[in-house]
């Protein structure tokens, strides 16, 4: 049996070197290992800085069963080099916080892995996969527990097939999905109250074609109450009929999602709801379910009367996206008044914060089109946009959001995508019509543009509610009959906006008195230069909330938790 011994025979500068990637880890890695105490049952570290040479860990896995922990005097546990054995030895990881896999972990034999990423084995850390990170099994008989719970393995799609109710599943490998040919349904039909968990790994080339209407389309058709973590789809291409609710990773989910992402394409028929990553996230109705650290990069199309958005098409009720990005375009192939695309949701409420989407967005006429949401009932917080959004004849168009329509809060969030809207079109940087949410610490730099009696803004193309401490730059132009003004289309708040300003140089309107398009020397709206709001922060603009470095949004004043890119 193995004694007691203490590793701390590394130089400075070496844990110095591998310990640096986290404040406080024990870092698995090529180096000496420094700061361990190894026994019978295991090691642990003994300093807040603490390395485990991968050979060391590997001898002790050939002699038996062992752990490798943190006891509590370090947070993290990072794999910074790749691991494998091929014996039926278990290793566990026992982290105070978090477990962070930066390089391949390989189980290739009969052996097991079990991964505990709080002291108590409740979850309450996080188990963290960096780009080149993933965890791989050999055989689908190989264990592997994860928070006390154990899991079946999946080395394919088939393996997910069918209905995993209550199911523990995790992916084996990377997976190319291109052998199965064409799935004429979603994989998994329904997902509920279970996990399914890819370990890092990507399902390449999954092609669905289901245009038999109204069905869930995805990999997986509908998730209830189920997690989705750790798992990338490339190049998916999934097609869904009319009335369908299509996405690649779900159709329809109601389960938390942490650390997926798509990219490929989704297609959706008339009267669908399509999303890059998911169709549609129904939310819990007592509590936020959270989706986040995800992202796609999906073009998304769909036809007449649907609701489309790069990330998701649509949410409903309690939904929280945090930390999510979409970058594919977002379209329809014609639009009337019940369409809604969104850079990264469609149509939705809830909660939206450090989100964004870079996508362009593109509907016909009477569309509600924006860069990050089409029709808005989130509360948005330090979120942007930044591709170009049109709409048709009497489309609303925004450069963050299309249509406020409800009274949640936007603050701290910008846009910077060029805007256009046809004939009758309310077209706004910001957004086309703000009918109840209220807006604060805001700003849009993208050209704004609509057709002939319509409203053009280079912040808002109608504003009815309270507007404060935001400005826009962006050219602003409307066709024949149109209200143009360099801030406001249509400004019908009534003296609730307030410390507000757009730039006579950028915008094309000089005239200080034309704030607002509808009326002159509207309230809380100034005119200032180029040179004046590059000079200091306008009056009214928090130095807590804003900063303006010449070196940064070409001089102009920006938010200080959100800097431009």
């Amino acid at each position: 049996m193995r004694g007691p011994f203490d590793l701390t025979f590394a130089g400075a500068a070496a844990a110095f070197c591998l310990a640096s990637p986290a404040d406080a880890a024990l870092v698995v890695s090529k180096a000496p290992s420094t700061n361990m105490h190894c026994d019978g049952n295991g090691c642990v570290a003994t300093a807040a800085d603490a390395v485990m040479n991968v050979n060391d860990l590997k001898l002790f896995l050939r002699a038996g069963n062992t752990s490798l922990g943190t006891a509590n005097v370090t947070d993290d546990i990072v794999i910074d080099t790749p691991l494998s054995w091929a014996n039926t030895h278990r290793l566990t990881f026992v982290a105070a916080h978090s477990i962070v896999i930066r390089k391949p972990i390989v189980v290739e034999g009969h052996g097991g892995l079990t991964l505990q990423d709080s002291a108590d084995g409740q979850g309450t850390g996080t188990i963290a996969y960096g780009p080149k990170g993933r965890i791989d099994f050999w055989d689908t008989h190989a264990g592997l527990t994860i928070d006390n719970q154990s899991y079946a393995l999946a080395a394919d799609v088939h393996g997910l097939e069918g209905t995993l109710s209550g199911r523990f599943l995790a992916l084996t490998k990377d997976y190319d999905a291109a052998q199965d040919g064409t799935y004429q349904q979603a994989p998994v039909a329904s997902f509920d109250f279970g996990v399914f968990d890819g370990l890092g790994h990507t399902i390449s080339n999954l092609k669905i074609v289901d245009t038999a209407g109204s069905d869930n389309v995805g990999l997986f058709g509908s998730v209830d109450g189920s997690e989705l973590k750790n798992i990338g789809l490339v190049d998916a291409d999934v097609t869904g009929g009319d009335r369908a609710i299509v996405g690649a990773l779900a159709g329809q989910s109601g389960g938390v999602a942490r650390n997926v992402f798509a990219t490929g394409s989704v297609h959706g028929g008339q009267s669908t709801v399509a999303g890059g990553l998911f169709g549609q996230i129904n939310g819990g109705q007592d509590f936020a379910l959270p989706i986040q650290d995800s992202w796609s990069a999906v073009s998304v199309t769909a036809d007449q009367n649907s609701v489309a958005g790069g990330f998701a098409g649509a949410t409903q009720q309690n939904v929280q996206l945090l930390r999510c990005h979409a970058s594919g375009t977002v379209s329809l192939l014609a639009a009337s008044t019940l369409s809604a695309l969104g850079g990264l949701v469609g149509a939705g409420s809830g909660e939206l914060q450090y989100s964004y989407a870079t996508g362009a967005v593109t509907g016909g006429d009477g569309a509600h089109a924006g860069g990050l949401v089409g029709e808005n009932g989130f509360t948005i917080w330090r979120s942007y946009a930044g591709g170009a959004v049109t709409g048709g004849a009497d489309a609303r168009v925004g450069g963050l959001v299309g249509e406020a329509n409800s009274t949640v809060e936007i603050q701290q969030s910008y846009a910077t995508g060029a805007v256009a809207g046809g004939d009758g079109a309310h077209a706004g940087g910001l957004f086309g019509n703000d009918w109840l949410a209220t807006v604060r610490d805001t700003y849009a730099t993208g050209a704004v543009a609509a057709g002939a009696n319509g409203a053009a803004g280079g912040l808002a193309g109608e504003q009815n509610q309270v507007l404060s401490r935001s400005y826009s730059r962006g050219t602003v132009s409307g066709g024949a009959g149109s209200v143009v003004g360099g801030l406001i289309g249509n400004d019908f708040a009534h003296h609730r906006v307030s410390r507000t300003y757009w730039d006579t140089d950028t915008s094309g309107i000089a005239d200080p008195s034309q704030g607002a398009g509808n009326h002159k020397n509207a309230n809380g709206i100034t005119a200032m230069t180029s040179a004046e709001l590059q000079a200091a922060l306008p009056d009214g603009f928090s130095p807590s909330i804003w900063r303006i470095d010449p070196q940064i949004n070409g001089g102009l004043p920006f938010l200080r938790h959100l800097p431009p890119n």
